[in-house]
């Protein structure tokens, strides 16, 4: 009898102990995404980050070979972001932030769900709000909140932009 309540308590503890999926809503939504998007202006982040930029590869622009293409990384203890620039402009490739630097129409990390999801008008019982920048849907926004507190902002492309002309 001990053994029999001994494997069923055996059988059932990996169920017990397992880590609950977060809840995640996903926005498809260009306005909401341009909106979030305010903070992670390419020229206002090498402004912010400009003693952290490190040159990652330099190569010449495949439409216009007198052009150089730059490729610059920020990596501090919060945040990493990727950055593509030249001459005519700069954009983001991807970023991770953690820290207060950046703002995403006005709200940084730390933030309460409940504060976040007011503003924005969504639903507080999710753990990560993803959001894409619309029909197109090349790149996202992941917010992911823990206790209640925005902890991790995510931006990432979801095509790969060097095969785009």
């Amino acid at each position: 009898m001990h053994y029999l309540l001994l494997l069923c308590c055996l059988l059932n503890l990996p169920a017990s102990t397992q880590v609950a999926k977060p809840r995640i809503l996903r926005l498809s939504n260009a306005v909401l995404f341009e909106k979030l998007m305010t903070g992670l202006d390419p020229q206002q982040l090498m402004r912010i980050y400009r003693p952290n930029l490190k040159l990652l590869k330099v190569q010449c622009n495949r439409h216009e070979p007198a052009v150089k293409d730059s490729l610059l990384q920020v990596k501090t203890a919060a945040d990493n972001i990727t950055l593509f620039k030249n001459r005519y402009n700069a954009l983001l490739r991807g970023a991770t932030i953690t820290s207060t630097k950046v703002s995403f129409d006005g709200m940084r990390i730390g933030i309460a769900q409940e504060t976040f999801c007011r503003i924005l008008h969504l639903k507080p019982t999710y753990d990560q709000y993803v959001c894409t920048d619309g029909m197109e849907n090349f790149v996202q926004l992941t917010f992911t909140f823990v206790r209640g507190k925005l902890q991790v902002v995510k931006y990432e492309e979801l095509i790969n932009m060097d095969t785009i002309d």
